[in-house]
C-alpha cells in the first residue's frame, strides 16, 4: 500500500507474508496471524525503510476501523501497534486533518509523514487496507472485536 501526500512524499505500509506457515505453527491461536511488514517513507530529506516487528492480521481490521471513524470523528487520536516504535495519529491543523505516521528510530530520532484527510484521500486508503485484509484474513478462528474502538 502506497500513499502520496500533497508535497509529493510517499508512505508505504507492505504486507510481505504471513510470518509462519500454517504446517509450521503448533498452537494456531497465537502464532498464525503474525505478519512480515515493512514500511518505507520518502521525503525530500530522504528514505528510511524498516522491519515492523509485531504486526498482527488484526492490526488492519483496527487501522481499517480507526479510517472509517474518520467520518463521524469517533476514531481515536492516535492508533498505536504492539511495535511501539510505529504509531499512527489523527491531526488537526487550521481547519484541515491529517493521518501522521511516526516512526521513531531510537529515543530520540523519528521520521513523520502526513496525509490530509478528504474523502479522495480517505477513499485510496481505506480500499489498500481492503485488499490486504482479503489478502491476509485472520486464520486463528477466533473472534477479533474492534469496532466501537475496542482496541
Amino acid at each position: 500500500m502506497m500513499l502520496k501526500n500533497h508535497l509529493g512524499e510517499t508512505f508505504e505500509l507492505k504486507v510481505i507474508k504471513y510470518h509462519f506457515n500454517l504446517n509450521e505453527i503448533k498452537i494456531k491461536q497465537f502464532n498464525s496471524d503474525w505478519l512480515d511488514v515493512k514500511i518505507e517513507i520518502r521525503k525530500d530529506i530522504g528514505t528510511i525503510s524498516k522491519s515492523i516487528e509485531c504486526f498482527l492480521t488484526e492490526d488492519l481490521d483496527r487501522i481499517m476501523d480507526w479510517i472509517n471513524g474518520f467520518e463521524n470523528n469517533t476514531s481515536k487520536k492516535r492508533l498505536y501497534f504492539l511495535d511501539t516504535n510505529l504509531v499512527f495519529m489523527r491531526i488537526k491543523r487550521s481547519f484541515i486533518t491529517f493521518v501522521k505516521v511516526v516512526y521513531f528510530i531510537n529515543d530520540k530520532d523519528f521520521i513523520s509523514w502526513d496525509f490530509e484527510i478528504n474523502k479522495e484521500n480517505v477513499f485510496e486508503f481505506k480500499n489498500k487496507i481492503q485488499q490486504y485484509i482479503k489478502l491476509f484474513p485472520c486464520r486463528c478462528g477466533m473472534l477479533h472485536n474492534y469496532s466501537k474502538g475496542n482496541y
